[in-house]
């Protein structure tokens, strides 16, 4: 019997120690393994909590997307919230500060909460540490010295091991900031602090510096635009200039007529300007005079 009790005891002992490769997904069939009846955002393997507690902390992380959606987003992502899951164990493999934040880590990961919008947050509380890690995706509008604030004021709570009074709080304030917050912020990257309770302390990337290839290809728009604005009006002025100067020329006749004494054929000579070419035709034609005009001079245009 006593040996029957060292094993139950060593088994006990050894499924206390969990990190982000051996904790089950309660996001798919492994929710058995969690405590839970049906796919969960929670996972206590270790029972650290009730049941019914188990199944109130869940509804309140199931309930965090709703209540922290963005209406005033316009994408599908900008108008979504935030998806969050939680993990109560009681010991994290190595009992670090930084072992439990690569646990939080790797459940963002592995648990898959929220992979097109990348706006999810995994809890990982350990229980004999009192410490509670919060690992978050960029696109969180909460920043990570937000969560540590939150956080930070439940500190009383943990170390009177009220551990579902802590985590309410702590859910409940982190959903009214993220909905309080009603524009996404920039990529922020997750890191850890130091403190009886843990949260996450972040860096705020630089913003964002001008690029001349960002404005490269409405640069170049536009200089087409105007190139075929330019062509457009060079063509019709060049119609314009053939049109007028196809326009009809009234022909003038040049007649020069040089009587003699004598009655004969005088040549009579006609230049005309064509309509449509610069050309000119000649026409020659003789014609008689009559005596009775002699020594006359005429011309007329």
């Amino acid at each position: 019997m006593r040996w029957i009790v060292c094993i139950l005891a060593a088994l006990a002992v050894a499924q206390a120690d969990w990190d982000g490769t051996n904790i089950p997904n309660p996001t798919t069939t492994n929710f058995r393994e969690c405590r839970m009846t049906g796919v969960s955002n929670i996972c206590d393997p270790d029972g650290m909590v009730s049941d019914q507690a188990r199944v109130q902390l869940d509804s309140e992380l199931k309930q965090f997307e709703s209540r922290t959606r963005n209406e005033s987003g316009e994408t599908f992502c900008e108008k979504r919230g935030v998806t969050a899951g939680l993990a109560i164990v009681r010991n994290v493999r190595g009992r670090t500060v930084e072992a439990q934040q690569q646990m939080a880590n790797d459940m963002l990961a592995r648990w898959a909460l929220d992979n097109q919008c990348r706006k999810a947050i995994a809890m990982v509380l350990s229980t004999d540490d009192q410490r509670l890690t919060v690992a978050r995706e960029e696109n969180v509008p909460v920043t990570g010295a937000e969560f540590t604030q939150i956080i930070d004021r439940q500190i009383p709570l943990f170390q009177k091991l009220q551990f579902v009074p802590a985590l309410n709080n702590v859910l409940r304030d982190s959903r009214a900031k993220a909905y309080e917050k009603n524009r996404l912020p920039a990529v922020i990257r997750v890191y850890h602090r130091n403190a009886t309770v843990v949260g996450v302390t972040t860096y705020e990337p630089e913003p964002a510096r001008w690029h001349f290839i960002d404005y490269l290809w409405p640069l170049l728009l536009l200089l087409l635009l105007l190139s075929l604005l330019l062509c457009g009006l060079a063509y019709f002025f060049k119609r314009r200039q053939a049109s007028k100067s196809r326009a009809p020329v009234v022909h003038k006749d040049v007649r020069v007529v040089t009587t003699r004494t004598h009655e004969t054929p005088v040549v009579v000579t006609e230049v005309k300007r064509t309509p449509l070419v610069s050309t000119y035709a000649v026409d020659e034609t003789h014609r008689p005079i009559n005596a009775q005009n002699d020594n006359t001079h005429w011309t007329t245009r």
